[in-house]
């Protein structure tokens, strides 16, 4: 029976959403490119018979993915604000209200920048997973600037290495790894960071039935959950380490968070000497960001 692309896609699609598989149309889109090494449905010839070995590896791919394995897991890379980055399981995949969170730190910047001179900066990204926050700043930042990604997970660490050699970051910018936890992190440097930046483990323990497959099955809880049921723990290290790791007097943290966090935040900073500038709403409307200046 001849199999064309077109088909081929709605046939998975349809097994997708037997399988409770989330936007299952769209899934099956991004595995059929993947399949074909393309990166837009515009692309895809949907009259198209597939070759056989390109049917192989579809099939495989659709198994996997009714399995609940996530769609970045299974074609090995994803987009992440203007990047391409590997992802490997189970090192946590990025977000696109992340991509909001670097919008927000590149704004702030922007807005302190002298206009006739564009430093460089030095930034500290704590939990940094794929390196997809630190590698983001990067490309956007001035010459020059350094990232050091810390992180609890030696996959992690060695993943966003990875990426760090995939992506292409302005000249003399660095990025590196460290396998440490904010607690134990020491600047070797001794020049202090501009900002610390940390998408850390948040979720509260009650919210854990609500999650998929995808998340529960598939991505490092040590990346989702503190060990804390409010989901409090590392943000408290983070607001608690930065002071000695920051450059004082405009030193920055950002932070995205769960939305029954921020009160608590603007509560403890005071007590670090941080000042409380604000939390701003992702794009569904919840409080996801905070900023705290040092």
């Amino acid at each position: 029976m001849v199999q064309r692309v077109g088909r081929c896609i709605q046939q998975a699609a349809c097994s997708f959403r037997r399988a409770g598989v989330p936007d299952p149309e769209q899934s099956a889109l991004q595995l059929m490119l993947s399949a074909h090494g393309l990166s837009r449905r515009s692309e895809l010839e949907l009259d198209r018979e597939l070759d056989p070995s390109v049917l192989r590896e579809w099939e495989t791919m659709c198994a996997r993915r009714r399995n609940r394995e996530p769609v970045q897991y299974i074609v090995g890379e994803w987009d992440f604000h203007d990047l391409t980055l590997s992802c490997k399981p189970p090192v946590l995949i990025p977000r696109p209200e992340t991509e909001q969170l670097v919008e927000l730190i590149l704004e702030n910047v922007a807005q302190n920048e002298n206009t006739k001179h564009t430093p460089a900066y030095r930034l500290l990204d704590v939990g940094s997973g794929t390196g997809a926050i630190g590698l983001a700043l990067l490309a956007k930042l001035g010459n020059g600037s350094e990232c050091v990604g810390i992180d609890s997970s030696e996959e992690a660490c060695l993943l966003s290495r990875q990426n760090r050699d995939r992506v292409q970051l302005p000249p003399a910018s660095t990025y590196s790894a460290v396998h440490s936890s904010i607690n134990k992190y020491q600047d070797q440097s001794g020049s202090g960071f501009d900002f610390v930046v940390s998408n850390p483990p948040y979720i509260p323990h009650k919210a854990r039935a609500e999650l998929q497959p995808e998340v529960m099955e598939w991505e490092d809880h040590g990346a989702l959950f503190a060990t804390d049921p409010d989901g409090m723990q590392v943000i408290l290290q983070v607001i608690e380490n930065a002071p000695r790791l920051l450059r004082g007097g405009n030193g920055r943290v950002w932070l995205e968070v769960d939305e029954s966090q921020p009160s608590r935040i603007a509560q403890v900073a005071p007590d670090r000497g941080f000042k409380f500038i604000r939390c701003v709403k992702d794009w569904n409307g919840f409080d996801r960001f905070c900023e705290l200046l040092f």
